[in-house]
């Protein structure tokens, strides 16, 4: 009768705790992108990402659990992640201008599916 009511009691707890989004490394999934300025590409920005959460942690390297470098037309690529919540934060330069200006910024993102890959666009300012 005793493990009856202890199984009772913890199935809500149970079924709570299956239920949360674990973000990270270790999954199928994959979030990819385009770092733009002015909708222009910033070739080679730097991109960080923040696993279990949609807001910014801050703006230092350290403040990230990754990071990765763009392509020459902006493009870059987060893979291998498990369904969850996800910042990401960039940083570059603006060639276009004169002089070049550095130019920063960050989005949240989220995966809802175990294999899904989420494309967004990663925009940055002065």
């Amino acid at each position: 009768m005793s493990r009856v009511f202890l199984l009772l009691l913890l199935t809500p707890t149970l079924f709570f705790l299956s239920c949360q989004k674990e973000a990270g490394k270790g999954g199928q999934a994959k979030i990819t992108g385009k770092v733009v300025h002015h909708d222009k590409p910033i070739p080679f920005a730097s991109v960080f990402i923040h696993y279990g959460s949609l807001e910014s942690p801050g703006n230092k390297p350290s403040d990230y659990q990754d990071s990765t470098r763009a392509d020459e037309q902006g493009h870059f690529e987060f893979k291998d992640l498990h369904k969850g919540r996800y910042y990401l934060y960039s940083t570059g330069w603006d060639g276009l201008w004169t002089p070049p200006s550095v130019v920063f910024g960050g989005v949240p993102a989220e995966i809802f599916q175990r294999k899904e890959a989420v494309e967004i666009t990663l925009p940055v300012s002065e």
